[in-house]
C-alpha cells in the first residue's frame, strides 16, 4: 500500500518575518560581552543576508573574504562547485565591525594563526553545533520560534524573489545546482504572479465603477 504522496513544497520550513528578524537581532546584540554580541549579530546577518547552509558557514576562512571586492568565496563541497556571493551592504558593515574583534580575541587565546572566519569566545573554529546551539538560544531570547536554521536560507531566497530579483540570480547566490530547487521557493514568494493578477480586468471595472458612483 503506497502512502500519502508528499510534495516538496510541504517540507519546506517557513520563512521568518520581518518583525520576528528584527527581534532576534536585538537579542544577539544583547548576547553577552562586546565579542559575543557582535560574533552572533555577524552570523545572523550572514545566514539570512547570504542564504549560505550551515556547514558553509561553518567552513568561512577568513581568505574567503574580499574586502575590496565585497564577496565571499563559498566551498562547493555540497555542490561540487564553488561560489563567490555578493554580500549586502549590512553584512560587510557586520563583518567590518566583526574582525577587529575577532583577532583581539585571538590574540587573548594565543591563536591568532587561526584561518576560521568564526570563531568561538575560546578562540576555535565555530562549530555546526554551536552555530545551531547559538542561534537557538537567541531565539529564545526573542521569544521567536525557530525550527531550524535553514529557515534563514529560506527567508532569504523568498525575500529576494519577492523583492523582484530573477530567479536564474537566486539559484547563483543560494548555490543550487539545478533551477528547479529554487523554484520551491516561488511557491511561497511568486511577485510575477501578483503583478500578472494586478493586470486582471477586474480591476479597471472596479474603477470605472468606483468613478461613476
Amino acid at each position: 500500500m503506497k502512502g500519502p504522496k508528499v510534495t516538496p513544497y510541504s517540507r519546506l520550513p517557513k520563512r521568518i518575518d520581518h518583525v520576528h528578524m528584527e527581534a532576534m537581532w536585538r537579542a544577539a546584540a544583547n548576547r553577552g560581552g562586546d565579542y559575543s554580541s557582535h560574533l552572533w549579530v555577524t552570523v545572523l546577518a550572514m545566514l539570512y543576508g547570504t542564504g549560505l547552509r550551515r556547514g558553509e558557514l561553518v567552513r568561512l576562512n577568513v581568505d574567503g573574504f574580499d574586502r575590496a571586492e565585497g564577496t565571499l568565496r563559498i566551498d562547493g563541497r555540497k555542490t561540487g562547485q564553488e561560489r563567490c556571493v555578493p554580500l549586502p551592504e549590512m553584512v560587510l558593515r557586520c563583518l567590518e565591525a566583526y574582525l577587529p574583534l575577532r583577532h583581539n580575541q585571538l590574540e587573548q587565546c594565543g591563536l591568532v594563526g587561526e584561518v576560521a572566519l568564526l570563531v568561538s569566545r575560546h578562540g576555535k573554529r565555530l562549530s555546526g553545533g554551536g552555530i545551531s546551539n547559538g542561534i537557538h538560544d537567541i531565539s529564545r531570547l526573542a521569544q521567536v520560534p525557530i525550527h531550524s536554521l535553514h529557515q534563514f536560507r529560506h527567508s532569504c531566497a523568498s525575500d529576494l524573489l519577492e523583492a523582484g530579483v530573477h530567479l536564474a540570480e537566486v539559484q547563483r547566490i543560494l548555490g543550487h545546482s539545478v533551477i528547479s530547487t529554487t523554484v520551491r521557493y516561488v511557491h511561497i514568494a511568486d511577485p510575477q504572479r501578483r503583478a500578472a493578477i494586478a493586470l486582471h480586468p477586474i480591476n479597471d471595472w472596479l474603477q470605472r465603477q468606483g468613478a461613476t458612483a
